[in-house]
């Protein structure tokens, strides 16, 4: 089964199962700055112990999925409501509880891969498929061309950053992985370019 096959035919199940595993019950206080976060929406980002979690291309396709719900949701927020109207709002969004504060707090995309090994051939593969997806759906889904997306992407300041306390080295892996193809595909006459100047 490639990643393809994966992505579309059993990854929306599976993240519907995960969500209610992982549904958070208690809900933080009102006073809380992360409220916003849907309720139906919120779960804690643990790894269940189960054989249909052990497979890395249900970590690679959250992933992506929950790239494409932050990076819009952060960088393209006029876009953000038409996206949610044709994917809908069913996806969960990976949240950890601060100890002591009583409020939960959603995490980098990255932390989703924290207990996913590094397989170069298999994380190109599926980048690759997530990049061409984008280039051949944003424009229609929400309104962004995938150059523009992905140079927001590169830009972020939770993506493909060491600086994120916390974040494992194998979530650093991927996303270099990641920004090297991102900057292979769309950007590389331009860095070729400026390092002429």
């Amino acid at each position: 089964m490639n990643f393809a096959h994966f992505f579309y035919q059993q990854m929306p199940s599976l993240l519907h199962q995960y969500r209610v595993l992982t549904k958070i019950r208690e809900r933080q206080p009102g006073d809380c700055k992360h409220h916003h976060i849907p309720a139906n929406r919120a779960c804690e980002l643990w790894f269940p112990d189960s054989d249909i979690f052990r497979n890395k291309y249900f970590w690679y396709a959250w992933y992506f999925v929950d790239i494409l719900d932050q990076n819009i949701h952060s960088n393209f927020p006029q876009n953000y409501p038409q996206y949610i109207q044709n994917i809908g709002s069913h996806y969960p969004i990976p949240m950890k509880g601060d100890a002591g504060f009583g409020c939960w707090r959603r995490v980098p995309p990255a932390f989703i891969l924290s207990k996913v090994l590094f397989d170069g051939e298999e994380w190109t593969n599926a980048c690759q498929f997530f990049i061409q997806e984008c280039e051949n759906r944003l424009p229609g889904i929400a309104h962004i061309e995938s150059a523009e997306f992905f140079g927001a992407l590169l830009q972020d300041k939770e993506f493909n950053s060491p600086g994120i306390y916390g974040l494992p080295h194998v979530s650093l892996r991927h996303e270099e992985r990641f920004a090297e193809l991102i900057s292979a595909r769309y950007f590389s006459e331009s860095i070729r370019a400026f390092a002429h100047e």
